[in-house]
């Protein structure tokens, strides 16, 4: 009866979309489920951020110190998500802003 709950979750935009690690990131989106239970959220390669606060359409990260520019990805009971580009620090944001329709959607094989 809740097919959303099979559906990989969806990021539709980053605020900020960039900063220095420390930042406080808000994911806002669909699919993310109301606890965060089992499920992460990844910038770039593979370091899992802190979350301070998850909903089913929005996450409250910290921007791990291992991080760098790149993706960030959200998991949910093994569906991942989109990939949306974050940018660390500031200074490497490329002059206009990523239209988020423009966002590739590259699924990414869970890896064990």
């Amino acid at each position: 009866p809740y097919p959303h709950h099979h559906s990989p979750p969806v990021i539709s935009s980053l605020s900020p979309t960039c900063g220095p690690a420390g930042t406080v990131v808000l994911i806002t989106g669909t699919g993310f489920g109301n606890t965060p239970g089992a499920s992460t959220v990844k910038f770039f390669s593979g370091v899992t951020a802190t979350v301070n606060s998850w909903s089913a359409t929005s996450i409250s990260v910290t921007v791990p110190a291992a991080a760098t520019t790149g993706n960030v990805v959200v998991t949910v009971d093994g569906r991942t998500s989109n990939e949306v580009m974050f940018t660390n620090p500031c200074g490497g944001q490329p002059t206009q802003q990523p239209n988020p329709q423009q966002l590739s959607l590259k699924a990414v094989m869970p890896t064990h």
